[in-house]
């Protein structure tokens, strides 16, 4: 990788905290910034395109774009409002549902791995669960800026969370909290070379996903606990986060089953606002859709067991039920009230 120039560092470091300070007083700029983005580089929504071709071939793309724009800016509008968040208002801003999933990982002692995603509102379903519930650790690759570095690292532990950066020793810090029964959240949809992960079936293509989760999770018996924060169309101004039951173990050793069934989780166990989120089982609005994959997502990895992969056969459209395509957006509504003070 080529050596950034300091005076580009502090210019990109310059130009976001002036936005941050600007989404901070007014949460409604990010949105007119993230449209002015999609104009300005209309690169992303092709690049955009071609993986809703890939993915869901046959759909109409400009819908689901313009939801990927659209959570991205309640995402950063949020991430913005971080330093006015505290025990004291964070109800007001995101639920929990399912929140005795957690616990009863918690009481199995070994630690809780929480599978989450770029979905929905993912930094403030961190932030918030130290917060509403204790400090976690979770696992970030550093940015390339070292200043904008400093600084996302700053925000994201102003709950009481730690960081764990993607290096040659992660491993290390991350299963000591595990062996404390603490809780660490990863990332898992991220692309990774084939040396580092296994191919699986994606939208009918190959893709190369990271295995370290799946092995991390058998090494230290660590529960593995579903989770993510889907932004609420019944309470626009709210998130709420959703904790599943744990899947299947992956190895022989017994695992504690929750309570409650997967077929049925439990709807609002815990008042938890922030910004946006659904109830367990119902379709997820639009802006909930993937916020960065359509845009950002990297090409997957060549399979080399199948180095010409057969293209799918394009399907008619999925039926509503479907939670990526099954909903209109709603018009350019984007609840980015500063939380209360």
């Amino acid at each position: 990788m080529a050596r950034r120039s300091h005076l580009r560092n502090h210019a990109e470091a310059a130009l976001v905290r002036a936005l941050l300070a600007l989404f901070r007083r007014a949460p409604r700029a990010a949105l007119t910034a993230f449209r002015l983005v999609d104009r300005l580089l209309p690169r992303l929504r092709r690049v955009a395109d071609r993986n809703l071709d890939l993915a869901l071939p046959g759909t109409p793309h400009a819908e689901i774009i313009d939801g990927c724009f659209e959570s991205l800016a309640r995402v950063v509008a949020m991430l913005a409002s971080f330093p006015d968040i505290d025990k004291s208002n964070v109800h007001n801003l995101i639920r929990y549902e399912g929140f005795e999933h957690f616990e009863a990982a918690k009481r199995a002692g070994k630690g809780v791995l929480f599978a989450t995603a770029h979905l929905g509102n993912w930094e403030f379903s961190a932030f918030a669960h130290a917060l509403m519930a204790e400090p976690m650790s979770f696992v970030v690759r550093p940015l390339d800026n070292p200043i904008l570095d400093d600084l996302a690292s700053r925000y994201r532990t102003l709950s009481g969370n730690r960081l764990i950066g993607r290096g040659k020793d992660f491993l290390r810090p991350l299963i000591a909290a595990l062996h404390r029964n603490e809780a660490v959240g990863i990332l898992i949809d991220q692309n990774v070379t084939p040396d580092r992960g296994i191919f699986i079936d994606f939208f009918g293509r190959p893709a190369c996903v990271d295995s370290a989760f799946a092995r991390l999770a058998a090494r230290t018996g660590a529960a593995v606990i579903p989770g993510y924060a889907l932004w609420s169309d019944e309470e626009p101004a709210t998130s709420s986060t959703s904790i599943r039951p744990s899947p299947s173990p992956v190895t022989s050793r017994p695992t504690p089953k929750p309570s409650t069934p997967a077929s049925n989780p439990p709807s609002a166990a815990i008042p938890l606002n922030g910004s946006g989120s659904t109830a367990a089982g119902k379709p997820a609005p639009p802006a909930n859709r993937p916020s960065i994959d359509p845009i950002w997502a990297h090409p997957t990895q060549p399979n080399p067991l199948q180095p010409n992969p057969t293209p799918p056969t394009p399907q008619p459209n999925p039926a509503p039920s479907n939670p990526i395509v099954g909903r209109a957006p709603s018009p350019a509504r984007v609840p980015l009230d500063p939380p209360p003070r």
